[in-house]
């Protein structure tokens, strides 16, 4: 997942109603990991450090600057540890 993943859900839970915990929504990320070739999901510090790195040079040139300011990795990080843990 890149960063602008991490936006795009946070942005969907914040302000269109996406639930991470939806059953439905559980049932198809489940599906999606289980895809060959698709991996588990990421949920290390190292990952959370490696996607902090990519918030200037990747996500704030294609966001405008006020989305950008309301955009919380930590918070998108935690929505995306919980679903992953979900779908375990």
């Amino acid at each position: 997942m890149a960063v602008r993943d991490f936006y795009d859900i946070d942005h969907a839970v914040r302000k269109g109603g996406l639930r991470p915990d939806a059953i439905d929504l559980v049932k198809q990320v489940k599906q999606k990991l289980a895809v060959p070739g698709n991996e588990p999901v990421d949920i290390s510090g190292e990952r959370l450090s490696a996607l902090s790195k990519q918030l200037e040079p990747q996500l704030r040139s294609v966001l405008r600057e006020q989305d950008f300011a309301e955009f919380d990795l930590e918070r998108a990080f935690k929505i995306v540890v919980h679903m992953a843990e979900a779908v375990r």
